[in-house]
């Protein structure tokens, strides 16, 4: 970094000069310096469900929260709950995307069709009905997430469109040790569907996505 003068301020975003006269003096390669700043790409949890002083005491006492609301054939949830775990340890499990069909009560079998470490795409085979869907997961290490979407280019006769994402925290109001877990999905269906028994399906959905959690790890933890 060039040594700065008195009357000088230097700036570290666009290593230009600002004189004390208002005038700017670019580097040496004369190239003009873009100074507006690129957008960021807005970041999946800035869809985080709003957690209340309720939800946060039905959380403390073992509960889970979940929360739904519907907008003519999309409709949009999300489950909340807190277990007694590491972080990364429950994040880790939740990027194990192959194994799934072994944790997940809801998904029947998995199978990975191309991964890159970063995105996968698996076919599951989905309830009792075994009804396949080929699912996009995107991780994001740095924030805990994983991001999934239905594949557009698979033919799905009832479901237009389906995406969500696994959050994994550590919450500031609980004790240490403990983590907050985040599945929220929103699902666009043809108009065939009948609203009650889309609120049903997707309310049940989302409930077997996550049942599995709290059992799944208090066995790890005492293993």
């Amino acid at each position: 970094m060039p040594e700065i003068s008195h009357g000088e301020s230097y700036s570290n975003t666009s290593y230009a000069k600002v004189l004390s006269s208002g005038d700017v003096l670019l580097p040496s390669s004369q190239e003009p310096y873009d100074v507006t700043e690129k957008p960021s790409k807005p970041s999946v949890l800035t869809n985080l469900p709003y957690l209340n002083a309720q939800d946060k005491m039905i959380l403390a006492a073992g509960g889970m929260i979940q929360k739904q609301q519907r907008d003519g054939y999309r409709v949009s949830g999300s489950v909340v709950l807190d277990i007694k775990c590491s972080p990364n340890v429950v994040f880790d499990t939740l990027t194990q995307i192959a194994m799934y069909e072994n944790m997940i009560p809801i998904v029947k079998s998995s199978k990975i069709i191309s991964s890159d470490g970063i995105s996968t795409l698996a076919e599951f085979a989905l309830t009792k009905f075994l009804l396949r869907a080929n699912v996009k997961h995107t991780v994001l290490p740095n924030e805990r997430i994983v991001k999934f979407i239905l594949d557009e280019t698979q033919i799905n006769i009832m479901v237009k469109e389906a995406e969500g994402f696994w959050h994994v925290e550590v919450p500031i109001d609980r004790p240490a040790g403990y983590c907050r877990v985040y599945l929220t999905a929103q699902v666009l269906t043809d108009a065939i569907v009948p609203p009650l028994i889309l609120d049903y399906a997707v309310s049940r959905a989302l409930s077997r996505a996550t049942k599995w959690l709290k059992p799944f790890f208090a066995q790890r933890m005492n293993e």
